[in-house]
């Protein structure tokens, strides 16, 4: 999976860095962290810090994209998030269009 994040502070490391290898901040199987307060309390005691880019807009929680098999033209949506589904497959498709 790709995460692409929207936030200027998180874009700028990734600028830095290149891409990042990160997980979900939450536990396997409990609700999706959508503020860095509930990331601090959940697992602050397994981590050394929290970049956070302010508060966030959204409070629904990303949108997941298996793209596996996006070489053969197929995408699926894993997680219906803060993007509808409708919108990625919107997306995918005219830049499929554009390839050919």
């Amino acid at each position: 999976m790709i995460r692409v994040p929207d936030h200027t502070v998180t874009c700028h490391l990734c600028d830095i860095t290149g891409p990042l290898a990160i997980t979900s901040a939450n536990p396997s199987g409990e609700p999706d962290s959508t503020h860095h307060s509930m990331v601090i309390n959940r697992l602050g005691h397994k981590i050394q810090g929290v970049l956070c880019d302010g508060d966030s807009n959204e409070v629904v929680a990303s949108t997941v994209v298996n793209c596996l098999r996006i070489d053969e033209g197929i995408i699926t949506i894993v997680r219906e998030g803060c993007v509808p589904a409708v919108k990625v497959q919107q997306i995918f498709e005219r830049l499929k269009n554009t390839m050919l």
